[in-house]
């Protein structure tokens, strides 16, 4: 079909986006704002990333970020609202 764009998957969240995603995660599902959000993701999401980035590519496929942001969190109960 002309003038449609098709999307090619997999669709990849990177790193560094990722982490932006887990910066505005933390600020609203756990009120988390400036050093107390930056000394949390520190450790938080080092330890996830590694465990979901197993290849070392600095990338993850889409489908698996919300499961990612949602263990960002660490409770069930402060992540309600993220799909």
């Amino acid at each position: 079909v002309t003038g449609v764009q098709t999307c090619a998957l997999p669709i990849w969240l990177t790193r560094a986006d990722a982490k932006r995603a887990s910066e505005e995660v933390v600020g609203t599902h756990l009120h988390l704002k400036g050093d107390a959000a930056k000394a949390y993701l520190k450790t938080e999401f080092e330890r996830l990333w590694t465990r979901f980035d197993v290849n070392e590519e600095g990338k993850i496929e889409i489908d698996r970020a919300p499961v990612f942001l949602r263990q960002i969190c660490g409770n069930a109960e402060a992540c309600v609202g993220l799909q």
